[in-house]
C-alpha cells in the first residue's frame, strides 16, 4: 500500500471548517468559471482552461481576475492584458480561447502540465473525479513537512503518480473509516486548506 500516513494525518487536523472549506473548493471554483462563462457566452471548459493555464505561480484571487481580464480583451476585441504568471502559461490560455478550443481533451493537449491538466479537471467536474492536483502544497504534505514553494523540488512524471496515488488511496481508507464519500480531489483540497492554516499560508 502506497505511504500515506501523513496525508491521514493532516486530514485528522482538519477541523470542521477546514473540511466544509475543501469539500467545496471545487464546486466553488465550478460555480465562478460557469459565472464567467455565462456572463461572456463562451464554453465552460474554455473559462476552466484559461483559469488552469494562468494558475501556475498564482494566487487564486488573482488567477481568477486574470482570467476574466483575458477572456474580455478576448470577447471585446482590445489587447491582452499582462497576467501573473509566465508567459508561456499565457499563451496556452490565448490559443484556448482564440482556437475556439471546448473539448477537455484538446485543451488537456494544450495545458500538457500534470498539475495543471488535474487543476482543470478538478474544476470541471465540479470536484466529483480523482484527479490530484499535486501543486508544492500538497507534495509537502505527502512528505510530511512545511517549507516555502520555492524550496519544493521539481515533481517528474513518475513521482506524481506516486503522490496522486497516495491521496486516492487515502481518499478511499478516510472514507471507509468515516462512512464518508468525499472524492480524491476533496480529500486532497481538504488537507490543502489544513496544511495552510496550521502554517499560516496567506
Amino acid at each position: 500500500m502506497p505511504d500515506i500516513k501523513n496525508i491521514l494525518a493532516m486530514y485528522m487536523q482538519a477541523t470542521p471548517v477546514d473540511r466544509q472549506e475543501g469539500t467545496v473548493w471545487y464546486n466553488n471554483a465550478h460555480d465562478i468559471c460557469k459565472e464567467i462563462s455565462n456572463f461572456y457566452m463562451i464554453p465552460l471548459s474554455q473559462v476552466v482552461g484559461v483559469v488552469s493555464a494562468l494558475s501556475p505561480n498564482n494566487k487564486w484571487d488573482r488567477n481568477i481576475l486574470d482570467a476574466e481580464q483575458l477572456i474580455r480583451a478576448y470577447c471585446l476585441g482590445y489587447d491582452y492584458p499582462s497576467v501573473c504568471t509566465f508567459n508561456g502559461q499565457k499563451d496556452k490560455a490565448i490559443t484556448i480561447l482564440e482556437c475556439d478550443i471546448d473539448s477537455s481533451d484538446n485543451i488537456c493537449a494544450i495545458l500538457k502540465g500534470n498539475k495543471t491538466i488535474a487543476f482543470f479537471r478538478g474544476i470541471l467536474t465540479d470536484g466529483k473525479c480523482d484527479e490530484i492536483t499535486v501543486d508544492g502544497h500538497a507534495f509537502n504534505i505527502w512528505r510530511g513537512m512545511y517549507t516555502s514553494l520555492n524550496e519544493v523540488p521539481a515533481i517528474s512524471n513518475k513521482l506524481y503518480k506516486t503522490v496522486s496515488d497516495c491521496y486516492r488511496t487515502a481518499a478511499v481508507e478516510i472514507n471507509r473509516i468515516e462512512g464518508t464519500s468525499y472524492s480524491a480531489a476533496q480529500i486532497q483540497a481538504i488537507t490543502w486548506v489544513t496544511h495552510r492554516r496550521i502554517n499560516d499560508v496567506v
